[in-house]
């Protein structure tokens, strides 16, 4: 399902790091997302199988992933896509793509959905005379079977249900370790 970035304002806006989010894609002049349901994301099912798996509660092993993109884009011109392979709207999404949120099936404790894997585009490396360095790896995405890169440095939310503040740090500086 593709909708306009206008539409998700006020389920991005439910949490701080969501208000953050939302202002920083729109920074990035996000136009139109692409929502994914049912997504399995590794880092989560690694949670999940050590915790979650193992609570009272029964929580969903799937997640939602948003795809956020700097031009609009309609359904069909996505299904489209994806049934022929269209190299012209390809080019078109792989251009604008801005990246991803992932959205955890876990609440935090004001009831607002937990922020999963997140990886956007950085913002620009000059701002005015300013220049601005990043960490970054390229990230390889798989949108319905299409390849997508962006480069970047993931990012999550702190989850005290399986792990704590450190946990995420050094989830997060592990990424560029590797390269």
């Amino acid at each position: 399902m593709v909708s306009s970035f206008d539409s998700w304002a006020e389920q991005l806006q439910e949490s701080a790091v969501g208000t953050y989010l939302y202002g920083y894609l729109n920074y990035l002049k996000a136009k139109s997302v692409l929502f994914e349901e049912r997504y399995i994301d590794k880092d989560f099912l690694i949670d999940y199988s050590n915790y979650y798996a193992r609570s009272f509660k029964d929580y969903s092993k799937f997640t939602n992933r948003l795809h956020f993109f700097s031009e609009p884009f309609s359904d069909e011109e996505i299904k489209n896509l994806i049934e022929t392979g269209n190299a012209n709207t390809y080019e078109k999404l792989s251009e604008s793509y801005l990246g991803f949120i992932v959205l955890k099936p876990i609440d935090d404790c004001n009831g607002c959905r937990l922020i999963g894997r997140t990886i956007l585009k950085t913002y620009p490396t000059l701002d005015g005379d300013d220049s601005r360095f990043f960490i970054t790896v390229k990230n390889q995405v798989s949108l319905f079977g299409m390849p997508l890169e962006i480069e970047s440095l993931p990012f999550q939310t702190q989850d005290g249900g399986a792990g704590a503040c450190a946990s995420t740090a050094c989830w997060v500086c592990q990424y560029p370790l590797g390269e």
